[in-house]
Parts: structure tokens; sequence; C-alpha cells
């Protein structure tokens, strides 16, 4: 902010005029930037995010990517919200450079894939594909074999973990197609979605699978979480 470094994972205070500025990303791949108040745009299938493939919602409805001479607006600073600095506690705070461990549901082609692809899809690293953007994360590593070639397309949920005839799978993030006809192992959780998110090219991922009802209970405790902060 007016060309001093800011800290992390903490709020801060910006008067008029003053200018906040984005370099190269230093851990994780993605920043993230909330006001008080929250944004104003129009609503778009109830979220204010934009689609730039499908031009939809966005901060001027046509999901476009911000551009120079570009206005956000914010609402007044909502009641109860009090001014001054709030830091995440350095417990909660992720280092993104280290290898993420994600976790995933097991889905229903999940027994078509050979043994040993099971085996070496949970006990192998996988290293994150250049060819990854907000719809899906590609991932290089030991071919996967399924005894399905091709299936009915079927609806695909936030991570759903594709396997097409390459054998590299694919994790479809929130600008996903809504159905597909690649055999799933399973779907990623909300966390480690956004986890997954922050990992650079380059970077090793691991999984494990974990129960549903397991999974819905972690989410549940995380939303109570930044609720009662």
């Amino acid at each position: 902010m007016d060309g001093d470094s800011i800290q992390s994972w903490a709020a801060f205070q910006m008067r008029a005029g003053q200018v906040l500025a984005f370099a190269s990303p230093r851990n994780g791949l993605r920043a993230y930037l909330s006001v008080a108040g929250g944004f104003q745009a129009e609503p778009v299938l109830g979220s204010l995010s934009g689609v730039a493939r499908e031009k939809l919602g966005g901060h001027c409805g046509d999901g476009r990517q911000l551009a120079v001479g570009d206005v956000l607006r914010f609402n007044h600073q909502v009641h109860g919200v009090r001014p001054g600095t709030r830091q995440t506690p350095e417990a909660e705070k992720i280092d993104y450079a280290q290898p993420a461990v994600l976790n995933l549901v097991l889905g229903a082609q999940v027994g078509e894939f050979s043994g040993r692809s099971l085996f070496d899809f949970f006990n192998r690293n996988w290293t994150v594909d250049n060819r990854s953007d907000r719809m899906g994360v590609r991932l290089k590593g030991p071919l996967l074999k399924c005894a399905i070639n091709n299936m009915i397309s079927e609806g695909l949920a936030l991570g759903a973990v594709q396997v097409p005839p390459d054998g590299q799978p694919i994790v479809l993030l929130n600008d996903r197609q809504t159905i597909g006809g690649y055999p799933r192992l399973g779907t990623l959780t909300p966390l480690s979605c956004s986890r997954l998110a922050q990992c650079k090219p380059g970077q090793k991922v691991t999984f494990r699978p974990i129960a549903a009802e397991r999974a819905h209970l972690q989410y549940l405790e995380f939303l109570a979480q930044i609720a009662h902060p």
C-alpha cells in the first residue's frame, strides 16, 4: 500500500487516495481481498463472481476480468464491524509452499479402476500441470487405468476428479462444466478444493480417502469457526 509491504492474513485500513498494488505471488497462487460491507455487483445465480467464458456476472455483468480504469464499488461498512487491524492466528495460517494433502470422497466409478491404479493414486505424488485454470487443475503422474472407456455424461460437482483416456486426472474447480462423461475417482472436499487452488504449476500434491460423513463434519466445523472467530 503506497509502496509499503502490508501483512497478509490480516485486516488493514486505507484512506481515500491511497493505492493498493499486487505483484507476483510469493506464497500460493491467488490473493483474496474482502471489504467490510462487501462489493457491489448484480448477483447472477446467487453469486457476485464472474465467469469470462460464459460472459456472466462479475463487476460489470459480462464476466470479464478487471481492466484499466474499472471502478469497484462496495457497500458502506456494516453495523458491528469495527475498524482496526485483525490477524489470523498463526496456527491457522497455511504455508502454500508445502506439498498439499487433499481429501477425496470416493466416487461411483472408483471400483472400475485397476487395483494398481488406486494404489498409485493414493500413494504417489502428483504434479500440478501448467495447463490448469479456474475450470480445472490437470495433474501429472502415474498412468491410471479404468475399465470404462466411455459413459453417459452425468452431473459434475465442485472438486470432481475425472480421468480421461490419457490416464492423467483432472480436478474440476469453480468454472467447471456442468456435465462430463469421463469416469471419476471421487470428489475433493471443499476445503481441499481451496487448498488445490493455491498450488502453482510444478507443485506436488497427494490424495487420501475420507468418508463423506467425516468430510461434511469438517466443513461444518470450518464454517462455525469463521462465523465465530
